[in-house]
């Protein structure tokens, strides 16, 4: 078994946490209307962990200094926007390596992806790995998808091999989760740091999953692998619950049955020699903290547009009111006084009042009663009515409308 980066420093980042937790704070106002965080499913269907070489899917063409070559030992990723170094690894001589790197400023959870990939000359090995990807949903951990066993986790890697690796006829052979071997410290540290920050963890699990999938390439049996370390923490900030997927990087490796053995130690070879630049690391925090604060900030105004629009309904159903009650004086008055205007009418005219409604004739007979907070109305002779603020506008002259005669009655 493959364990991501258990022996590396620089690797994992408590950046993803920090997000977290600054947008804990912001999903309180959700209640409010403001949908900040999306739901886990979405997240997942569109996730893309790992692409084929030379693939060109919508994170955008294979920059051309990260382009697949086998003329070096030494693979190193540099990010196209800033052209930092991301990180580098040795791979097997003569392999093809490649990899793409693009940068999302619409999500402060993951602002930056990467994935990498090499290839045996005779294409019967491969191995390849992912950046950190967060996912963010609200409810309770065992709501998500992702944390329910031979479910969406299947289907999700299962697609990804079938793509990645060009295989068919795709069956899985294993797939389970297992608990992270320092399970216990992580969930230590990451209870210590969100209650460092005022924030209750109310639940967090640290776990490992494991997929094998086995299919057909070429006519022969090919087998791909997946150690995936997804770390789940749930918090309570406000009225409900909201939880984090943590995935610090997925992995994959595949070939030919007969190699399997061979692939799994090249692929943990190379691992160990996965060297991530923490200037880079320092630079993406920085930028995922600059869009935390703009998504903070677009959430509060939000907010101050829903509370602008509560006080202006507030105002208008007060003049609502207001004006109820100067009719009502004035119709009491005209009838205590002798002046005509029956109870009745006048009960008639506040119920069109308060309804935004004017009473009409109906051409096809009788009264009706129409939307008065429009310029013009029509109706056919099966009653349908059409509103629109334009008098230009004829439906017996338009084509779409005019199989019904229709007559004005506003």
């Amino acid at each position: 078994m493959i364990l991501p980066f258990a022996q590396k420093k620089h690797h994992a980042s408590n950046s993803g946490l920090y997000r977290f937790i600054a947008l804990c704070c912001v999903a309180a106002l959700s209640i409010c209307g403001c949908d900040m965080l999306k739901t886990m499913s979405e997240e997942g269907e569109n996730a893309q962990f790992f692409a084929s070489p030379g693939d060109s899917s919508e994170h955008g063409d294979m920059v051309r200094a990260n382009a697949p070559r086998a003329d070096k030992e030494i693979y190193k990723l540099f990010d196209p926007r800033t052209m930092i170094q991301i990180l580098q690894y040795k791979h097997p001589d003569g392999w093809f390596a490649g990899s793409k790197a693009d940068w999302n400023f619409n999500n402060p959870t993951v602002p930056h992806f990467y994935y990498t990939y090499a290839v045996a000359p005779d294409a019967s090995m491969q191995f390849a790995f992912s950046s950190e990807v967060q996912m963010m949903g609200q409810g309770r951990i065992d709501q998500n998808p992702f944390a329910q066993p031979r479910t969406f986790a299947e289907q999700v890697f299962v697609q990804s091999a079938e793509k990645d690796y060009n295989i068919s006829n795709v069956r899985i052979v294993d797939a389970r989760y297992e608990q992270a071997p320092d399970a216990m410290q992580k969930q230590q540290q990451m209870f210590q740091e969100m209650s460092g920050m005022g924030l209750r963890p109310t639940e967090i699990r640290c776990l490992i999953y494991n997929l094998k999938v086995q299919g057909t390439r070429d006519g022969k049996a090919f087998f791909v692998s997946y150690v995936v370390p997804m770390n789940f923490i749930e918090t309570k900030p406000g009225m409900s619950y909201v939880h984090m997927i943590d995935i610090p990087s997925a992995v994959s490796y595949g070939g030919f049955i007969e190699k399997e053995s061979q692939i799994q130690q090249i692929a943990n070879a190379a691992i160990q020699t996965l060297d991530v630049n923490p200037q880079f690391l320092e630079y993406k925090r920085q930028v995922a903290q600059e869009l935390t604060t703009q998504s903070i900030a677009e959430t509060n105004r939000k907010f101050d547009i829903i509370r602008q629009r509560h006080i202006q309904n507030m105002r208008d159903s007060d003049a609502r009111m207001d004006a109820w009650q100067r009719e009502s004086d004035r119709k009491h008055a005209q009838v205590m006084g002798g002046s005509g205007g029956g109870s009745g009418s006048m009960l008639d005219k506040w119920d069109e009042y308060i309804k935004d409604v004017d009473r009409v004739s109906n051409p096809n007979g009788g009264d009706m009663y129409i939307d008065n907070r429009y310029d013009h109305a029509w109706i056919n002779s099966d009653n349908e009515v059409m509103y629109m603020d334009s008098g230009s506008f004829n439906p017996n002259e338009n084509a779409a409308f005019n199989n019904r005669e229709w007559k004005r009655v506003r």
